[in-house]
């Protein structure tokens, strides 16, 4: 009745339709392929469900090969995920608008993950600084060439290190660091660096 009820048919019509006319994606030979792999063993998968009423929605199905009075059956268990995959659907779109916005930024930005291996550089990054990822695939690349004097670099990581744990104790924005910074073909620009965290 459950699952009558989800694509909004009455028990008794589901007895006399067949799987492929309510499932837009499985056809007679992936339901045979999957018949005859499967055996007892199990298997997730995603399509998508046409309800009585011609509407669409994507669907999750758990199944499992049993054996029942000498014969060979899939159980499957149907779960309905339109909304995961509308939410799936949205951080992408978020991400894309996201990376759009920072690719035309005329402000350099920079990104790294947890390991301090620089991620992502944008169009105006690579142009101010001459810097690409492969020059500074790890922070500690940067450093050393962004600021290769060694006392200037030590003075500018400690400056750093202390805003972003101030920042991170206090829950507050990084405050930004002046800083000289040695471009790729040797020239200095004295630019305001701040970072933030991202989810």
């Amino acid at each position: 009745p459950a699952f009558a009820k989800m694509l909004g048919y009455s028990v008794e019509e589901l007895g006399r339709i067949n799987v492929k006319d309510w499932d837009i994606k499985l056809g007679n030979s992936r339901i045979e392929e999957i018949t005859y792999h499967l055996g007892m063993e199990h298997l997730n998968i995603e399509t998508q469900h046409r309800r009585k009423d011609g509407t669409i929605y994507d669907v999750e199905i758990s199944i499992s090969g049993v054996e029942w009075a000498g014969h060979n059956y899939l159980f499957c268990l149907h779960k309905d995920i339109t909304i995961r995959k509308q939410s799936e659907i949205a951080l992408r779109d978020s991400e894309a608008r996201f990376r759009t916005i920072i690719e035309v930024s005329p402000i350099p930005y920079a990104l790294n993950d947890d390991l301090q291996n620089v991620t992502y550089l944008n169009a105006s990054f690579i142009k101010t600084y001459g810097y690409t990822v492969d020059d500074i695939p790890h922070l500690s690349d940067w450093w050393s060439k962004a600021y290769p004097d060694h006392e200037y670099r030590q003075e500018i990581v400690a400056t750093w290190r202390s805003h972003m744990e101030k920042a991170e104790r206090e829950s507050q924005p990084f405050e930004p660091v002046e800083a000289e910074i040695v471009c790729k073909n040797g020239e200095k620009r004295i630019a305001l660096v701040a970072a933030a965290p991202l989810n």
